[in-house]
């Protein structure tokens, strides 16, 4: 069975760079030339390299999309903690006094803030045509307050006091507005998505075993003959029973190689499918249409 096209896990480098600030915050040492640079090779392996166990980068067998994100991010959290028993170790040798201590615990809420915004994500599941369009204008003001609200605080302060906006005040809005605009984001994408074009139906199938919750995934055949790979999360029932009955998958607009919107013509609940046809399918349906051309070209020539 083949899987999703590869792409290089460009989110090592971000990690990679989260380590490397935390240790560079305590100044170069005799370690900083040697953990470094023995590093930022390993990060080139888990880039780079396509088959590597899945416990050195998180990813698991991709029938199961959400496990596998699940497990990536396990995989990255504790590097990602390092940053915090640096503030950790950094608050033992200099404990904080006076104002420093409400600093101290402003920052600890807005961490704990950001976390809770992070991981209370809802339930994976089908999402809903109706109201998308109200969504993003929703998301929107909300971003462009939030700028807003940014922007006349700094210059009222630059104006008034002739400084820039305390950062107890900054923080917040900066969280708002980086929280916000990811939600615009998505949003922005499911209605892009669903504005495609007209609905097209494709011959789809997928075996119960590739079956994970609300997690589908299978094979599909385009109208031009392309195969592709498919995989669905938050696969709406009808969807679903649309596979295992009729073997039919309807898209919003063209069949293409990428994330598209699946659904029904009639029905409300949809999801964001990804397509992935291989390039050597790609080369093979390129060169069949190309000699289809040339020997329609040589009947209207004879």
């Amino acid at each position: 069975m083949e899987e999703r096209a590869w792409r290089p896990r460009w989110w090592v480098f971000a990690v990679f760079a989260m380590v490397a600030a935390v240790h560079l915050a305590g100044g170069w040492d005799s370690t900083s030339a040697v953990g470094l640079s023995v590093g930022f090779a390993g990060t080139l392996v888990l880039a780079f390299v396509r088959r590597l166990p899945s416990w050195a980068t998180g990813e698991e067998a991709l029938r199961a999309p959400v496990r596998a994100s699940r497990t990536r991010l396990i995989v990255a959290l504790p590097l990602a903690l390092l940053g915090v028993v640096a503030v950790l170790i950094g608050l033992i040798d200099h404990p904080p006094h006076g104002m420093d201590v409400l600093y101290v615990g402003f920052v600890a809420v807005l961490a704990v803030g950001l976390v809770v915004v992070l991981a209370l994500r809802p339930a994976s599941g089908p999402l809903s045509r109706s109201g998308q369009d109200r969504r993003l204008r929703l998301c929107t003001a909300v971003l462009g307050a939030a700028v807003g609200t940014g922007v006349a605080l700094e210059v009222a302060v630059l104006v008034t006091v002739g400084g820039a906006l305390p950062w107890v005040v900054l923080a917040p809005v900066l969280l708002v507005v980086g929280v916000t605009a990811v939600r615009r984001r998505r949003n922005a994408k499911a209605v892009r998505l669903l504005a495609a074009g007209a609905w097209t139906g494709i011959t789809a199938a997928t075996l119960p075993e590739e079956i994970d919750g609300s997690s589908v995934s299978g094979w599909a055949v385009f109208p031009d003959g392309l195969r592709a790979r498919f995989g669905i999360t938050g696969c709406p029932p009808d969807v679903l029973a649309g596979l295992l009955d009729r073997r039919r998958l309807w898209i919003a607009g063209e069949p293409r190689d990428g994330e598209v919107a699946v659904g029904l013509p009639d029905g409300d609940a949809f999801a964001v499918a990804w397509f992935a046809v291989k390039d050597r399918d790609h080369r093979r349906w390129a060169r069949r249409a190309s000699r289809e051309d040339n020997g329609s070209d040589g009947k209207r020539v004879g």
